[in-house]
């Protein structure tokens, strides 16, 4: 997905229309969860009750707009919309900071100097390395990659603030730029079930929802949790 920031049409390649056959689609916020019912926050701002027999929680993560959509992105021509304005902005922009040397951040960094060599980019984490997680080749390849398109790289160093254009590091030091990404942060969308008494044994890491082998939550065969 991080390609529609350099290309917006490429949302099309990534994207299908929801099924319609068999189904009903409801469009909405899942604003509640018991383990019979939920509770959807319509578009209109009205709430439905719907019942179940069998429930999959795939509510992804929670991540900086527009990687992933907001409430009030319900259709593809709002998404592509918002795709389109990124892109604009990143087109526009001559000094680009990406805050987060993982997965996400150092790709965002591949994708906009791939398209845009000539762009100013900065990366900083808080660690020493990028790529936590990954293996040494992988990392040695990516950071020998970012050197040669001249990123800086300000890693080992926290950072105490983060705006729309500017970071601010530990020490005190102010970074500057057109635009900032804030690639860290990600956590596990569970908000509607952090607060129901029957899933509150079952929360782990970060709010996570622990599943069974089977993907099945606690001790309620019917309701599974994925993504």
């Amino acid at each position: 997905v991080l390609r529609c920031f350099i290309d917006p049409s490429y949302l099309r390649s990534i994207t299908c229309p929801l099924p319609q056959n068999g189904n009903k689609v409801v469009l909405g916020e899942l604003a509640d969860v018991s383990t019979e019912t939920i509770c959807i926050k319509q578009t209109d701002g009205s709430k439905r009750v719907l019942n179940f027999d069998y429930l999959v929680l795939a509510c992804g993560s929670t991540y900086q707009q527009p990687i992933k959509p907001v409430v009030a992105e319900s259709s593809q021509e709002q998404r592509s919309e918002s795709w389109q304005q990124a892109h604009n902005v990143l087109k526009t922009a001559e000094r680009v900071i990406v805050v987060g040397g993982g997965a996400v951040g150092v790709e965002l960094i591949g994708e906009i100097l791939t398209k845009f060599p000539d762009k100013s980019v900065i990366l900083a984490d808080r660690n020493l390395t990028i790529l936590p997680g990954f293996g040494p080749k992988s990392k040695d390849h990516a950071q020998r990659w970012m050197r040669r398109m001249n990123v800086e790289l300000r890693l080992g160093q926290p950072i105490s603030e983060i705006g729309s254009d500017f970071i601010t590091l530990g020490g005190g030091e102010q970074l500057q730029a057109d635009v900032v990404y804030k690639c860290v942060g990600v956590l596990p969308n569970t908000a509607m079930v952090k607060n129901v008494p029957e899933f509150r044994d079952d929360l782990g890491f970060r709010d996570s929802l622990i599943v069974n082998d089977h993907l099945q939550v606690g001790t309620f065969p019917n309701i599974f949790c994925i993504g």
